[in-house]
């Protein structure tokens, strides 16, 4: 798949606002709420299939305040509640990354560490000095990001947005030959002794390269040479580490928030246009599967408030003009793997070419007491429906919709009305895999259509849509995916 940008070239990254460590606040002065620095170095480029993309920035409202005594005509004019935009688009993904947002909340644990082999170069440009890469751990919270660069004992540390001052490791080659143009195996052996003593990793010296496992399990992004000031690196990953990541559905008012990184270069004339959209959530969701082409496709709308004016990602991970996307393996692979079922009888149909998902989440966005500008996101009703098209030899799961009126309850509640879902997508090359449960569904809107394929074989078009939550009070009882976290980039993709 390749992606073509005319002029003006429009990219898009996503920042995970838990990795960002802090939400954006309009009427605050600190720096840090002014935008995203431009060498933050940690962001999810979204590859939007399309040449461009289309967004609006929120409108701040004027209001009217008339002078005291009834006066007819405006003494002073003032900002208030910003109106909110909602901007749309599709993507073909490694994971479906925005699914985790239109859901709720997160928890990760791993299964396999991440081990990488860096292979240094004598420097010789006599500036060793302040010369660094970014590497990733990871804890019970999610992706750690660190720096580890070049310290000839005259030039001081890098300083990196977002990343905390303990995660920003000097590599002491003072002691070099020529500490200005240290050699490969005097670079690993610093970096080795430096990260070796940090509680995040373990590493091997092998003199001119250094082989580093993380500590811990997990999905985290691979280790990449710095923007900025580069040494000169090479990466190999042996082992891509491997997370479990489970998203339940929030139950609350409140869902997870990103911020959006959008930059529209216009290198044939005039200037970049960058903007960062802050508090960013899902209002719309769906997730497509083609079981022809084993693509699963996102469409989302999102919702936002807030903007600023930023500064270019100088850090940002490179885009490639190829991208393959990981094709999914087989839907249903056992009983306890199903598409759709009640109890213990199967009701799948015998084939599925296409299964849509689609989450609807009422999003208000409102001040908190003494602001003067929407902060805070309020998600109300959740609608959730899924559709299937496929084939069947069996009538069983159009009978669904044929419930009996309960007169005492006042609602349709027999049995037949009631199925459950379970989704599993399995990426067989790597063994990762995707699960979702959904429970209590009903055919309410009986959006189902026959028709003849043959004598023995029957098409199938039908909508379910949630009905009552399960025991737990969950429509959407469980979502893992493996080898994803919600903070870190795709594994396995960028070079």
């Amino acid at each position: 798949m390749t992606y073509f940008y005319e002029q003006p070239d429009q990219r898009l990254y996503m920042v995970d606002e838990h990795a960002y460590g802090e939400h954006y606040d309009p009427e605050a002065e600190h720096a840090a709420w002014i935008a995203i620095s431009a060498a933050f170095p940690h962001v999810i480029p979204v590859n939007v299939i399309t040449d461009s993309f289309d967004y609006d920035l929120p409108k701040i409202l004027k209001e009217k305040i008339m002078a005291i005594g009834g006066g007819k005509h405006a003494a002073l004019i003032v900002n208030t509640i910003q109106e909110p935009v909602e901007f749309s688009f599709e993507t073909k993904m490694q994971h479906p990354v925005f699914l985790t947002y239109a859901v709720g909340s997160v928890a990760s644990t791993g299964t396999r560490p991440e081990v990488s082999v860096i292979t240094f170069t004598t420097v010789t440009d006599s500036a060793a000095g302040g010369k660094y890469f970014l590497v990733n751990g990871i804890d019970a919270s999610g992706e750690e990001h660190f720096v580890v660069w070049l310290d000839e004992g005259v030039t001081g540390a890098p300083t990196i947005a977002g990343i905390a001052a303990d995660h920003i490791l000097a590599a002491d080659v003072s002691g070099a030959v020529d500490k200005d143009n240290p050699t490969a195996a005097e670079q690993s052996a610093a970096v080795h002794a430096i990260m070796d003593a940090d509680a995040a990793f373990g590493t091997v010296d092998g003199t001119g390269s250094v082989t580093i496992t993380n500590a811990s399990a997990g999905a985290v992004r691979d280790p990449r040479d710095s923007g900025v000031d580069p040494m000169g690196i090479t990466v190999a990953i042996t082992t891509q580490g491997t997370s479990t990541h489970t998203v339940t559905e929030n139950t609350g008012w409140e869902l997870p928030s990103f911020t959006f990184h959008i930059e529209q270069r216009n290198t044939a004339g005039g200037e970049d246009i960058i903007i960062d959209l802050f508090g960013c959530v899902i209002s719309e969701y769906e997730l497509s599967v083609d079981y022809g082409d084993k693509i699963v496709k996102e469409s989302v709308t999102i919702k936002t408030v807030n903007f600023a004016t930023g500064a270019r990602l100088t850090n940002a991970p490179n885009y490639v003009e190829l991208i393959d996307p990981h094709t999914w393996g087989d839907l249903k692979e056992s009983a306890s793997n199903y598409l759709l079922q009640e109890g213990t009888t199967d009701k799948t149909p015998d084939i599925v070419n296409k299964a849509v998902l689609k989450i609807s989440n009422d999003i208000d966005f409102q001040p908190e007491i003494a602001i003067t500008y929407a902060n805070y996101a309020i998600c109300g009703n959740k609608d959730v429906t899924l559709q299937l098209i496929g084939h069947t030899k069996t009538a069983d799961t159009f009978d669904y919709y044929k419930d009996t009126w309960d007169n005492i309850n006042q609602r349709y509640s027999s049995a037949s009305g009631r199925l459950n879902t379970k989704f599993r997508l399995e990426r067989l090359a790597t063994h990762d895999y995707m699960v979702l449960s959904v429970y209590n569904w009903l055919i309410e809107e009986h959006n189902q259509h026959m028709f003849s394929i043959s004598d023995r074989m029957k098409g199938l078009d039908i909508t379910l849509t949630e009905a009552t939550p399960n025991a737990n009070l969950r429509i959407i009882d469980s979502f893992s995916i493996v080898d994803y976290l919600s903070d870190t980039c795709y594994q396995n993709v960028f070079t």
